[in-house]
């Protein structure tokens, strides 16, 4: 009886522990995390430190940009805000710039900013949910992300008017979502092209490629216990969080952009997401970078593909 007991105790105490640890391990990967924004281009890792140097480098013309806060409420209450860049007076075509997965506004899209300037746009720069000053609980990876995305579009339409045109660019996360928005049937007609840089198909194609090394049934049953918590406490199941399909037919223009050589995102979803793509797929791929590094290696092939879209943006 005495060892029935201890053995019952033993198996419920395990339970417990594997419970604690994939709830602290959603909370690592859902929850925020600001660590990566307290790096310069000389404590960063070196994946890092050129994309945080040409932020750094255009520190000095950023601070000399007129910068308007503005702030929206998501669906659930959240308040969400960004900064709108007005760069040039009575234009009608603004960029909603989209940062990636625990970095921020201007590390990510900042550095992108004296470009836009000289192409005749302005730039609105959200902090995503659970980002810098954004509220919110947790990141879904795109999911709820690409709500809020809309939701900044809408904003755009009360500050410019219905006739606004918006380039979405997202960097990593942010392109992810920002082609969810694009498949997303709630999207306005406002949109008139989208740059994904970096981005991902699937959560769980990048759970797969990012935990590869680790046995398939274990690393199978450790996201399920975390995908236990996601569901739980975000309302979303991690194996729906995808760009390649949604409820939209829309066919908007669209620029994929990755390194040959990222190995945070592999390639091939620059690839599967260029494929599942219906409307025009242009593509910009770079080699010997790293991950989101594409406008460092050849900002002005960076910048000539964009003007390449023009014609969809502004026609």
């Amino acid at each position: 009886m005495i060892i029935a007991r201890i053995i019952f105790f033993s198996l419920m105490a395990l339970i417990g522990l594997i419970l604690l640890g994939s709830f602290i391990l959603f909370c690592y990967f859902a929850g925020r995390n600001g660590r990566a924004l307290k790096y310069t281009s000389e404590t960063a890792p070196r994946s890092m430190r050129d994309y945080i140097r040409q932020t750094e480098e255009a520190e000095e013309e950023i601070r000399s940009m007129n910068r308007q806060p503005v702030e929206i409420v998501s669906a659930e209450g959240f308040r969400l805000r960004g900064n709108l860049y007005t760069m040039n007076p009575g234009t009608k075509t603004v960029v909603l710039a989209l940062h990636g997965y625990h970095s921020g506004d201007l590390r990510d899209m900042g550095r992108f900013l004296p470009m836009y300037r000289r192409m005749g746009y302005d730039c609105l720069i959200p902090q995503m949910r659970c980002h810098g000053e954004s509220e919110g609980h947790f990141i879904t990876f795109g999911f709820y992300e690409q709500v809020d995305g809309i939701a900044w579009c809408r904003k755009l339409e009360d500050i410019y008017g219905s006739d606004v045109r918006i380039l979405l660019h997202g960097m990593s996360m942010g392109g992810t979502t920002a082609l969810m928005m694009c498949r997303n049937r709630m999207l306005p007609d406002t949109v008139r092209a989208v740059i994904a840089d970096s981005a991902n198909d699937t959560l769980k194609n990048l759970v797969d490629y990012r935990y590869r090394r680790i046995p398939a049934g274990l690393r199978h049953v450790g996201m399920e216990l975390i995908n236990m918590w996601f569901m739980l406490l975000a309302g979303v199941d991690y194996k729906d969080i995808t760009a390649l399909k949604g409820t939209s037919d829309r066919k908007i223009p669209a620029l994929f952009v990755h390194s040959m050589d990222d190995r945070v995102v592999p390639v091939s979803m620059y690839q599967s997401n260029r494929e599942a793509w219906e409307g025009l797929a242009a593509g910009f791929t770079v080699s010997g970078v790293p991950h989101a590094n594409a406008y460092v290696k050849d900002p002005e092939a960076y910048e000539a593909r964009i003007r390449d879209l023009t014609q969809y943006i502004e026609e």
